[in-house]
């Protein structure tokens, strides 16, 4: 199933009033993910959307894009050579836009992550609880300024995304095989 874009899963939540972003979904579907190796995408909907969901039908377009998102996540961070990135508008999107959208990812990611008692064990290794620490700066991050594309914001860019994406699979890696724990950096 090919994981379906951005604007388009973000307008249909929008269209259904659901308050949710893509990435907020996404990054919570990450956490989720890690912690149930038999999470099911109604399970993960609900954990979500929370007491949205069942107040308003929803389109099949819907449904299909979130169970679309839900499956390419699933391989893709199951997937070996790392195919894994967290879902975000892509490049050619203004750089405020990207950076807001990447806030929010990190905001889902700590909800979920708060709901699974994930950051409140002390036994994690020190580079996940290093991680936690981490998307937890992000999710007020502010590029400042204009906003404007320039060479130093965007390669900054590019290099918080890697980030989140090397720590997001690695924190999974943590969790499905807890006697290996890897480090972030």
């Amino acid at each position: 199933m090919k994981q379906p874009d951005y604007q388009t899963l973000e307008n249909l939540l929008e269209m259904h009033e659901l308050s949710a972003t893509p990435a907020e979904l996404h990054g919570a579907l990450c956490v989720h993910l890690s912690i149930n190796d038999a999470l099911q995408p109604a399970d993960w909907l609900k954990q979500a959307l929370g007491s949205e969901v069942g107040t308003m039908p929803w389109s099949t377009e819907l449904e299909s894009s979130l169970d679309a998102l839900f499956e390419h996540t699933c391989r893709a961070v199951e997937d070996s050579l790392l195919s894994f990135t967290p879902y975000l508008p892509e490049d050619h999107i203004d750089l405020r836009d990207r950076t807001e959208a990447m806030t929010q990812w990190c905001q889902g990611y700590l909800v979920a992550a708060q709901m699974n008692a994930m950051g409140s064990d002390d036994s994690l290794p020190e580079n996940v609880q290093e991680f936690l620490e981490d998307v937890t700066e992000l999710s007020v991050a502010d590029i400042g300024g204009s906003g404007e594309l320039d060479e130093d914001n965007e390669q900054a860019w590019f290099e918080l995304v890697e980030y989140l994406r090397v720590g997001t699979v690695l924190v999974f890696e943590m969790y499905r095989s807890p006697e290996q724990p890897q480090s972030i950096h």
